[in-house]
């Protein structure tokens, strides 16, 4: 089938042929232009629906109905939860609990403490109840039940949330997976010292426990001081570190104490030069080494992560180390706990390990469990990293592995006895048995539930899929008498046939109440049955059966197009008339830049309103009830007069200019050469910027189409009236930018904000003071003097009280009042009152006295209303929570005078100052003859927000910097490159709450953005942990809470 575009083409080439102001449009042409003369395309032939033939019923969502309905549905299928054989369980993540999931997954995997949690058994006093009732109480029984659901459970991965919600954690606060293995093994060492069998009550030290000692030797007498210590872990520092057996000697290495660090010897009784050093003496079955990757950076006030590389064996001998030779001191690497990412306050937690029953490596990512198949092993390292070393062709050696990323290390004992898993299930308690199985039956009723639903689902697709086709091949079937269906209708309805609405045909009807030929793409020929079977099931008031065709409308759009053919000729002359150059001999006439751009649409519009006119009425008639909106109405003309004047403003541009003034009036523009036209006047418009001379070809091919179009010549004269006042307002402007130049460049310092009085300048005795208002107002005036109102008057009246004294104390001022008013030197103020009034000098004299300075002002200080004002400031905000406000961040304006930014380039490109938009002032300005005054006004923040701004749920006691964190989870933003704004005014200080700072339920508050370096990108997700003290495990299970 042709594409679309030359059925198009097809459907009216007839048009050059047929005068429709002389000629009749015969039957033929009709049909030829509503395409009944293309023939229907065959069934399953085309990819993409031709929109084109309205005979072709291909590609409109009938293809999911076509062929073998798939089991898929919406229902998950319950066999993808199901656990398979010789496969170990996951572990829920349940937010950000995958540090706790890695660490649960390793002990797990260790058969000795496995058997010794399931021979734990509770001492306190037993609670009457079923075991069918039975549900854990303490961490030792949650651990208990987590363990055997682990080893006995059906399901793919069970939830911790029973477990993790008895240790107080949580579930969506990343912590320390380090801290929590601590912690942890601590508190089941205090759990298990009631248990009567020594073999779950000493399991930890028999597992874990090592012993090392501090030996210090005194450089003087050679004396020898030794403490004992036992340990659960060894903590190694990585950093400049590559191997493993790096890190030891570095842990256990002599330390020099000399100097301010001299040990005490009490054999001397002084303090003396000594060494120290560990010595290890005994070391556990199960041998945990913590690499230190987090590390506190000082310079940055915030942990790091440390992503040195690392070279770990799988085989360790020990026996170097130790002071006393054991029987066996080789170990073997049996699990690799990894946290991916950059950032020490976030990432993923993934655990290697390996199975002690099989000798096999498994890596355990919370839900996901799968053996590591891999035939060179790469413990530590996930594929992506995988790639990126093998990139770098870096060679271990045999037996060796390298991580980035690891964090702890677990060795075991090559001697250990390992305990059979068939053995340890028998040791587990009747009730957690009995909770188990009643799990997996709970599961097993499950599974046969959702598998029950997904079948019925599926049989309901099937009669679904019947109905369907049998409708959609009734449409198919050849049939003398055809009817006509909106295409959106039919796609509507096979997407799901359930919900497809009653059929309606009113937005392709025409002015004339029947089909309109421009929206023959938008239409369906389908058979007179098929249509009945619609309409019975789906309803619809409106069926287009019979001949439905418009000769009206065929013929106006013959009309149209033979016009569009005709304006098209004639741009190209106009076009090629106006490159050359024009001979200074023959007549000239003006026409406005804006009609220039834009004559070829106005020549579509006036012909299309001609026609309405015609028909009288500009909107379609009611049909059989159904009226037809007048936004619907040839739509293809409208577009195609949208492209025609977007194509004139690009090719038609006259000498280039492209003023905004100009291109903005090219919307409002609705008669030719309107725009050369003054407003009020109605005569030549002295701006000659929006106008050009066109040779007289060019006007009478104009004035063909726009014969009572205004027209001027090359001689005619201009308004006189708007000429005066033209000349007047230039000499205004000349005027204003030379008198804010001139201020700007007498007061550099103020305008720029820089040098400015300070009282800790021994040599300062005076300074004068005006309002912040003013100042604001005036660089604003000064930077733009065209646009901004010149300013007559400086208020200082909105920093005095009713007894005209000063409201606010302008030395030991608050952070409140650093936005009201300004400190001038005297020669800045003496400048500025050249220029303007002023309703009240204020200013500050320093004095030196024996005890220090003293300050006077002038007016003085009403310390009754400076009280009351202070009183007012610091009195308890409104309290409010759980209130929405709005964030509005604001779009850049690179264009305009405006330089390069000083902070430089980012990402190589040059970054230009931004503008706010729009740009808020801090008061607003009252003029009344030559007196102006400046206030500061509260604007209601309850404006309209746009569906761009986003929302955001705060409280009052909220501090800024809390609404700043919650703005970078929206946009990304750092808080340090966040400039916030409410009701014209910038908000500062982040420890002030919400309430004080006047945010309320519905505001909107504004968001300007500084563009981050890379370096401020990368530690954006430290943020939030960096802006407070860091609570840890603090009210949680794990130091001792009931």
């Amino acid at each position: 089938m042709p594409r679309k575009q030359q059925l198009d083409k097809d459907a009216w080439s007839w048009v050059d042929s047929v005068n429709p102001a002389t000629d009749i449009v015969r039957a033929e042409q009709i049909h030829q232009a509503y395409r009944l003369n293309v023939k229907p395309c065959v069934r399953g032939t085309c990819r993409r629906n031709c929109k084109g033939n309205p005979r072709c019923l291909n590609a409109l969502g009938e293809g999911q109905w076509m062929g073998k309905i798939s089991q898929v549905s919406e229902i998950d299928d319950p066999d993808n939860e199901k656990r398979q054989t010789r496969t170990f369980v996951g572990l829920k993540n349940l937010g950000a609990t995958c540090y706790v999931n890695s660490l649960l997954q390793l002990w797990f995997h260790n058969p000795n403490f496995r058997r010794a949690i399931y021979k734990w058994r509770s001492t306190a006093p037993a609670v009457p109840s079923s075991e069918e009732s039975w549900k854990p109480a303490t961490i030792c029984e949650h651990l208990q039940v987590l363990f055997s659901l682990l080893e006995l459970s059906d399901r793919k991965f069970i939830d911790p949330g029973e477990f993790t919600k008895a240790l107080g954690l949580d579930t969506g606060l990343q912590q320390d997976a380090q801290e929590f293995s601590k912690l942890f093994i601590s508190l089941l060492e205090d759990s298990f010292h009631d248990q009567s069998n020594p073999e779950v009550r000493n399991i930890i030290y028999d597992q874990f426990q090592g012993r090392y000692s501090y030996v210090t030797i005194c450089s003087h007498c050679g004396s020898r001081s030794e403490r004992v210590a036992k340990f659960y872990e060894l903590d190694l520092n990585i950093k400049g570190h590559k191997t493993l057996q790096d890190c030891i000697e570095e842990f256990l290495q002599e330390e020099k104490m000399e100097e301010e660090n001299q040990y005490y010897c009490s054999t001397c009784t002084s303090k003396q030069n000594a060494s120290r050093r560990i010595q290890l003496h005994c070391l556990p079955p199960v041998l945990n080494l913590q690499l230190l990757r987090f590390v506190f950076d000082r310079s940055a006030g915030r942990k790091k992560k440390l992503s040195s590389v690392l070279q770990f064996p799988e085989l360790l001998d020990m026996s170097r180390y130790l002071g006393e030779v054991e029987d066996t001191t080789v170990y073997r690497l049996t699990a690799v706990l990894i946290h991916r990412g950059t950032s020490a306050y976030s990432g993923h937690y993934i655990a290697h390990i390996m199975d002690a029953s099989t000798g096999k490596w498994y890596k355990f990512n919370d839900e996901e469990t799968e053996e590591m198949k891999e035939k060179i092993l790469q413990l530590g390292q996930e594929p992506d990293e995988t790639d990126i070393v093998q990139s770098k062709k870096v060679r271990l050696p045999k037996g060796m592995f390298s991580t980035k990323d690891a964090y702890m290390l677990v060795y075991q004992r090559r001697t250990t006895n390992a305990v059979s898993i068939e053995s340890a299930v028998d040791e587990l308690p009747d009730r957690v048995k009995t909770y188990v199985a009643i799990d997996n039956s709970n599961f097993a009723t499950w599974v046969r539930e959702m598998t029950q639903m997904r079948d019925n689902t599926f049989n309901e697709d099937l009669t679904k899929q019947t109905h369907v086709m049998e409708m959609y091949r009734l449409l198919y079937e050849a049939e003398k008498q055809q009817e006509w269906i909106s295409t959106k209708w039919l796609i509507k309805w096979l997407a799901d046939p359930d919900k497809a609405p009653p059929v309606d045909n009113s937005h392709i009807l025409c002015l004339h109440g029947k089909l309109n030929p421009n929206k023959i793409s938008e239409v369906k020929s389908i058979t007179y049955e098929g249509a009945a079977v619609i309409y019975s099931k789906f309803g619809g008031d409106l069926r287009l059966t019979g001949d439905m065709t418009c000769k009206d409308c065929v013929t106006e759009r013959c009309r149209v197009l033979r016009t569009k053919s005709r304006v098209a000729k004639d741009h190209k002359t106009i076009t090629a008339a106006l490159k050359r150059k024009i001979d200074a001999t023959e007549p000239t006439f003006w026409v406005g830049k804006s009609s220039l751009r834009s004559w070829r649409g106005l020549v579509l519009h006036e012909s299309t309103a001609k026609h309405h006119d015609d028909n009288g009425s500009d909107s379609a008639p009611a049909v059989n009830g159904i009226q037809k909106h007048d936004d619907d109405d040839d739509d293809d003309d409208k577009s195609d007069e949208d492209n025609i004047l977007q194509t004139s403003k690009q090719s038609l541009t006259g000498d280039g200019d492209s003023s905004s003034s100009v291109a903005s009036s090219d919307d409002r523009l609705t008669s030719f050469n309107d725009d050369l036209l003054c407003d009020g006047h109605r005569e030549l418009c002295p701006e000659e910027s929006r106008r050009r001379l066109v040779p007289s070809d060019v006007w009478s091919i104009w004035r063909q189409y726009f014969p009572v179009a205004p027209e001027f010549g090359s001689s005619s004269p201009v308004c006189r009236q708007c000429k005066q006042q033209s000349e007047q307002t230039q000499q205004d402007i000349l005027i204003r930018k030379a008198v804010a130049g001139e201020q700007k460049q007498q007061v550099s310092d103020l305008y720029h904000d820089r040098h400015r009085p300070t009282w800790d300048d021994d040599s300062l005795t005076r300074v004068y003071v005006v309002s912040k208002g003013f100042v604001e107002e005036w660089r604003r005036m000064v930077k733009d003097p065209i646009r901004r109102e010149p300013l007559v008057t400086i208020s200082n009246s909105i920093l005095l009280c009713p007894h005209n004294k000063l409201l606010l104390q302008l030395i030991a001022v608050s952070a409140n009042d650093t936005d009201l008013f300004t400190y001038l030197w005297p020669k800045e103020w003496f400048i500025l009152k050249q220029y303007f009034a002023n309703d009240v000098e204020i200013s500050i004299d320093k004095f030196k006295e024996p005890d220090g300075f003293r300050y006077v002002t002038s007016p003085e200080v009403c310390e009754q209303c400076c009280s009351s004002r202070v009183e007012q400031l610091t009195q308890p905000e409104s309290d409010y929570k759980s209130m929405r406000i709005y964030i509005r961040r604001l779009s850049y304006d690179t264009t305009g005078d405006d330089k390069a930014s000083e902070k430089g380039r980012l990402h190589g490109t040059e970054v230009k100052r931004r503008k706010l938009t729009p740009d808020p002032p801090h008061y607003t300005t009252t003029s009344s003859q030559s007196n102006q005054n400046y206030q500061y006004v509260r604007r209601s923040a309850r404006s309209r927000h746009g569906p761009n701004d986003k929302e955001v749920t705060v409280s009052s006691s909220d501090t800024l910097r809390d609404l700043k964190l919650k703005i970078m989870k929206l946009f990304s933003v750092a808080p340090f490159d966040q400039q916030l704004f409410l009701n014209g005014g910038q908000l500062t200080g982040d420890h002030i709450t919400l309430g004080k700072l006047g945010i309320s339920s519905g505001c909107i508050v504004i968001l300007n953005v500084d563009e981050p370096s890379l370096d401020q990108l990368d530690v954006m997700d430290d943020i939030t942990q960096v802006s407070c003290p860091e609570a840890g495990f603090k009210g949680t299970g794990l130091l001792g809470r009931h």
